[in-house]
């Protein structure tokens, strides 16, 4: 027997809910936002110009709406981005249950900045994923790279990247200012 919960999502689904209202929505807060903060269009005295943040930010969900492409990629990756958020929300949680008392300054205790930016940059590369299988090319991709990257071309990237390395541990040490 279906639940009458289960039966509303359907009907909210027959409505277009989850297919132009809330996208829409989604949208046209992060814009509104966006251009709010980065005051884009100027300011009327001590203010954001909000009307034209509105209008742009309305125009431009309106057309992303209209592009059902977009819609269905964001419909198939944002879950999958809102699960690697939780992910990370738990990780902190665990972390910080193992540090004493005080302020948890997650960085400081795990290596600092070279930390936070491998972090960033493996959450870049695992949304570019996440984006890329919802569109459905990352297993071509994958198929891709194991097909052509193989024997001199494999080698060269190996080689290339132990000379980065070796680089980037000679030059990236700190040096000591002589005044």
């Amino acid at each position: 027997m279906v639940s009458p919960l289960y039966g509303s999502i359907e009907f909210m689904k027959s409505f277009g809910i989850f297919d132009i209202v809330l996208p829409f929505l989604l949208v046209f807060t992060v814009i509104f936002g966006i251009l709010e903060k980065t005051k884009v269009f100027g300011t009327e005295g001590d203010t954001s110009r909000k009307n034209l943040n509105a209008m742009v930010a309305f125009t431009i969900a309106f057309f992303v709406v209209a592009a059902t492409q977009i819609v269905a990629l964001m419909q198939a990756a944002l879950p999958y981005i809102m699960f690697l958020l939780i992910l990370i929300i738990m990780f902190m949680i665990l972390f910080g249950s193992t540090v004493g008392e005080g302020e948890l300054n997650l960085w400081d205790q795990i290596g600092g900045k070279k930390t936070k930016g491998i972090f960033a940059f493996g959450l870049f590369i695992a949304i570019i994923a996440i984006v890329l299988g919802a569109m459905g090319t990352l297993e071509s991709l994958i198929d891709w790279l194991f097909l052509y990257i193989t024997g001199p071309v494999l080698s060269t990237v190996i080689l290339l990247l132990i000379v980065g390395i070796f680089m980037w541990v000679v030059v990236g040490g700190k040096t000591e200012s002589k005044d």
